[in-house]
């Protein structure tokens, strides 16, 4: 069986041998279609489906109305086409080996499933219903480029293949398995109030320059993230045209964050200044590193952390910043290679520098409690006119073979202070505790409110000797 055309001047079943001609608008009376035939749709009709269907391909176009009921359909190769007619998609499951178009038109997800299977195969959406598309599955194997268009929107995703993606519209869960790989392209959440899960299992790889979490109705919404980000993920609570009023103190936009949870940035975009985030690594027992930057600084909205005494962890091996006028909590930054700059003035409970190097480039970053810094790291500004403020102790802990290196920061110390293997220029502590460096510390020069003991020092100053003169040097 080659081709079949659906010939039905309105209302007409599948399984209805007079709606199915062998020619464009040719006579009824043809035998249903099968896995072997070529489908093709064009008329002004409406075609409901009253049996499971698997067919070759399947091709509609001018208004075609279609509704799938509860049963399931088979494309082996491409399916879909133009139309402005409804697409009622159903309950069933709908598997498309091929390219998969559903353009103009409306279409009603229904609770229906979509697997897309095409090795590679194209995709393109628009129109859907509300929040109301399918669920749609890529499974290991497939190669799928969608596009999509006008309001078009899927129900749940789940990707064991590859997926690239342009802007894709989600009103419920992703999921990338251990084998998928989503990149490409930047997420929008539709209209609810029900919990989104966004979860990359490991082995699964989310691959984007920016991910933006979209906030269109007055409920809050509570966003569960789980796994390992190379994106910029960027919570935009814009509510449309209308104002975000929080119905209670503790609603927002929540971003619930799972144990071991990586994400390549961190931007608040808020739109109001009521407008609330709640970064809650407490409910999972999670923890959060960002191996990108940390940006909020436009003076709206409220941000809280609730860290369960987990630090933020800058980690990676490019370089970061931080443009962030709110408080993180607690801060530890552990870089094998680059450094971490400050485009704002910071203020944290804590800072640990546990490797890598920091540039406070200017601005003033203040820690309510301790600041820490490890073996062989870096602190330094490159700008000169910033102060380091430090709420609680003050600790550096160099090495004999790996001194750590403090350049031209400015200190403002309250709690105590010390050092050890530490190598100092162009610093002045003296608006507060005074440091103490100790153990093979170098004095560069330059430096006030520092006290060097048993330290050793650059700075020189020429010694002349008579020619009758005589000197001994004793120790070290």
């Amino acid at each position: 069986m080659a081709n079949r055309y659906w010939v039905a001047s309105s209302s007409g079943n599948w399984s209805d041998t007079a709606n199915w001609s062998d020619t464009n608008g040719g006579a009824g009376g043809f035998s249903v279609p099968d896995q072997n035939t070529d489908v093709y749709m064009n008329n002004n009709s409406l075609c409901v489906l009253d049996q499971d269907i698997n067919i070759k391909s399947w091709s509609y176009a001018g208004n075609i109305n279609i509704d799938a009921n509860d049963y399931d359909v088979v494309v082996s190769g491409a399916c879909g086409g133009r139309t402005g007619g409804d697409r009622r998609m159903g309950s069933g499951t709908w598997s498309v080996g091929g390219n998969f178009s559903f353009r103009d038109g409306m279409i009603y997800g229904e609770g229906s499933t979509l697997i897309l299977s095409g090795n590679p195969a194209s995709v393109s959406w628009s129109n859907t219903y509300g929040d109301s598309g399918p669920s749609v599955t890529i499974p290991s194997g497939a190669d799928i480029t969608v596009s999509f268009y006008g309001y078009g929107a899927i129900r749940n995703l789940n990707v064991y293949g590859q997926f690239n993606f342009g802007l894709a519209r989600v009103s419920r869960d992703i999921i990338v398995f251990e084998s998928g790989r989503m990149y490409n392209g930047s997420v929008q959440w539709l209209n609810s109030s029900a919990e989104r899960n966004f979860i990359v299992h490991e082995g699964g790889k989310y691959e984007v320059s920016t991910t933006t979490l979209y906030r269109w109705t007055y409920m809050y919404q509570n966003f569960f993230m789980s796994g390992i980000f190379d994106t910029t993920l960027v919570i935009n609570t814009q509510a449309g045209t209308y104002s975000w009023i929080d119905p209670n103190p503790n609603a927002g936009t929540i971003l619930n964050i799972s144990p071991n949870t990586v994400l390549g940035g961190l931007q608040f975009a808020p739109r109001y200044t009521n407008s609330r985030i709640i970064i809650d690594c407490e409910t999972y027992n999670g923890s959060l590193t960002l191996t990108g930057g940390l940006t909020y600084n436009n003076n709206l909205g409220v941000i809280v952390w609730n860290n369960n005494n987990t630090p933020l962890l800058l980690s990676g091996v490019s370089n970061q910043y931080i443009d962030y006028d709110s408080n993180p909590r607690d801060v530890d930054i552990n870089k094998s290679a680059g450094s971490v700059t400050l485009n704002s003035n910071l203020i944290t409970d804590s800072l640990t520098l546990t490797d890598g190097t920091v540039d406070i480039s200017g601005y003033d970053l203040t820690t309510t409690g301790n600041f820490t810094q490890g073996v062989a790291t870096i602190v330094q500004d490159s700008n000169g006119s910033g102060l380091i403020t430090v709420g609680g102790d003050f600790r550096i802990n160099g090495s004999n073979d790996s001194p750590t290196i403090w350049n031209d920061a400015d200190l403002n110390i309250y709690g105590s202070a010390l050092a050890t293997n530490i190598t100092v220029s162009g610093s002045n502590a003296s608006s507060g505790t005074y440091v103490t460096a100790s153990r093979n510390s170098i004095d560069n020069g330059d430096n006030l409110g520092w006290t060097f003991r048993n330290a050793q020092s650059n700075i020189y100053k020429k010694l002349r000797l008579n020619s009758d003169s005589k000197l001994t040097i004793k120790g070290n």
